[in-house]
């Protein structure tokens, strides 16, 4: 024989029925009539209480009634319990996960794994406590930051949520901010820092607000070297903020030390094999602009001579109308300028008198001087380097002798010439060329001036007889 689905279906629902009554009555019976839902394993409770059995086990039917709560209240059996509303917030439909029987306002509990929708769906501060007026500013994805146990103690911040600027959190108050070692700075903190941790951190120097060293103190951070130049701590003023070296320019005022320090051949150019012979104090001659052209010649710091110099070849020496003399500048000259010259050492001087002394080059004769044809005498013959007078001179040849008086020249050189007019030309160059007016002819026994015509000597022989030096005479 086939049975019908259906006409199982029923036969069973009748034999449940006739044993749940059977159950009932028992039940009932020993409760004076009251049935124990609570033996069900399903207590009324709260609002269950006065729910009528058929509203649960519709056309009596006991078999299968659902125990959860979220298959009464919905649509998906023919029990019409309340369902969520429409303005219920997104969740699973486990309605015992937060409410209980004694009514749907009396929330025992929130479930978070229960909700489907984000935190902010909720914690928007209409349907629940949101974010406070003080909060940082940030994106409304709570989760990402705080866990449904409670608001304090965040698991941790996810600093992709973070819409604000890092000091509006990090600013000691809120959240930890920059030490009172750190280095100064306007800069916000992810210019330097992630948001994994404050460090190891990268360095924007662009918004440093102190000087170099300020943080380059070999503390906080590197600083010169034991081998750096002696200068001042302004880095700034040589290096840029993105290596130490090449530096891009050197600041001679930042530089304490001498030019020589720098300058020697080793850390920097100094001077090269044709540079003159001087001291190492190349900022008494060249600026910090260039070595070339130099400012001036402190001639305090040359070494050499003079003429190691000035040789027409390094720097200007004697031009074609200097007098001829040795290479001795400095005998004449001072470090100042060639002229006028403070002195002239006739030592050094290698031409004649004349050469210099002729009254174009440097003062010579005057118009009264004594004229002189031989080109045997000069200056020098009657005058010395001291000066001009007194004037001396030394005859030679026929002259006579020093006269005992000492006569100026003019006594015998008339004409104030070389060539002397005599009185009686006749008798030069002997004594009576000028003494014959003086002849006296008795003390001479009868003789003639011409055979006495030379004074001294032709009578009487011997030293000190007739000498020109002698007062008897």
């Amino acid at each position: 024989m086939k049975h019908c689905p259906n006409t199982l279906r029923s036969i069973l629902n009748i034999i449940f029925c006739l044993f749940f009554i059977g159950i009932s009555d028992g039940v009932l019976a020993e409760n004076g009539g009251v049935f124990d839902h609570f033996k069900t394993g399903f207590p009324l409770d709260g609002f269950h209480q006065d729910t009528e059995c058929t509203d649960c086990h519709v056309n009596e039917v006991f078999l299968g009634t659902p125990r959860e709560c979220e298959l009464c209240h919905s649509n998906r059996t023919a029990i019409s319990g309340s369902i969520k509303s429409t303005n219920h917030l997104l969740t699973t439909d486990q309605c015992s996960d937060c409410h209980s029987p004694l009514g749907w306002d009396v929330i025992i509990r929130v479930e978070h794994a229960s909700m489907l929708g984000s935190c902010e769906s909720c914690h928007n501060n209409t349907v629940e406590e949101g974010k406070p007026g003080d909060h940082i500013s940030s994106s409304n994805e709570c989760e990402l930051c705080h866990t449904t146990n409670s608001w304090d103690g965040l698991v941790r911040v996810d600093h992709s949520a973070v819409s604000g600027s890092c000091s509006s959190c990090h600013n000691s108050v809120i959240a930890t901010g920059k030490h009172a070692a750190h280095v100064s700075t306007a800069d916000e903190c992810d210019s330097c820092h992630s948001t994994f941790a404050w460090s190891p951190a990268t360095f924007d120097h662009i918004g440093v607000v102190g000087g170099c060293s300020g943080c380059h103190n070999g503390i906080t951070a590197g600083d010169k070297g034991g081998s750096h130049i002696l200068s001042t701590n302004l880095c700034e003023n040589c290096h840029n903020t993105v290596g130490w070296s090449p530096v891009i320019i050197v600041d001679h005022n930042e530089v304490l030390g001498s030019c020589f320090s720098c300058h020697d051949n080793v850390t920097e150019s100094g001077k090269d094999q044709g540079h003159i012979l001087s001291t190492n104090l190349c900022e008494t001659c060249h600026t910090s602009i260039a070595w070339s052209p130099v400012f001036t010649v402190d001639h305090n710091e040359v070494l050499g001579s003079c003429f190691s110099c000035h040789d027409n070849v390094t720097e200007p020496g004697k031009d074609l109308g200097h007098i001829l003399s040795t290479d001795q500048c400095e005998t004449c000259h001072t470090s100042i300028t060639w002229s006028p010259v403070f002195t002239v050492d006739h030592n050094e001087v290698l031409g004649s008198c004349g050469s210099c002394h002729d009254g174009v080059t440097a003062s010579g004769k005057p118009s009264d001087h004594f004229v002189v044809t031989t080109a045997l005498i000069d200056c020098d013959s009657c005058h010395s380097p001291v000066s001009w007078l007194p004037d001396f001179y030394t005859h030679s040849g026929a002259y006579p002798g020093d006269h005992r008086d000492n006569p100026v020249c003019t006594a015998c050189h008339t004409s104030n010439a070389e060539m002397i007019p005599w009185l009686s030309p006749a008798y030069q160059p002997d004594c009576a060329g000028c003494h014959e007016i003086e002849w006296k002819p008795g003390p001479h026994e009868g003789a003639t001036i011409g055979e006495l015509r030379n004074c001294a000597g032709a009578c009487h022989e011997g030293p000190g007889e007739h000498s020109v030096t002698e007062e008897e005479f």
